[in-house]
């Protein structure tokens, strides 16, 4: 769901920098979401040292038309570390 929120949504800040990119808009929602609680220095984007609980899905969210994102079904899920989740 946050990935159509953020296909579909603008914020005043990415208007106001200029960068409305999908990839922009995902960088800046889970980015801005650990740092609103606290946490940015250890999650919220993807670098070396950071924890990264990710889902995997069947397209590519940031290409696909906007009407096909709610539509995609998880083929991996990695939580702390950990497959828990493989279509495989």
């Amino acid at each position: 769901m946050c990935r159509y929120q953020c296909r579909t949504r603008f914020t005043a800040r990415l208007r106001s920098s200029g960068d409305s990119s999908s990839l922009a808009r995902s960088a800046a929602y889970t980015r801005n979401g650990a740092v609103v609680m606290g946490v940015g220095d250890r999650i919220g984007s993807i670098e070396v040292g950071k924890f990264a609980d990710f889902v995997a899905l069947d397209r590519d969210v940031l290409t696909c038309p906007v009407d096909d994102i709610r539509d995609g079904r998880a083929v991996l899920t990695v939580l702390g570390g950990e497959v828990v989740w493989d279509v495989r």
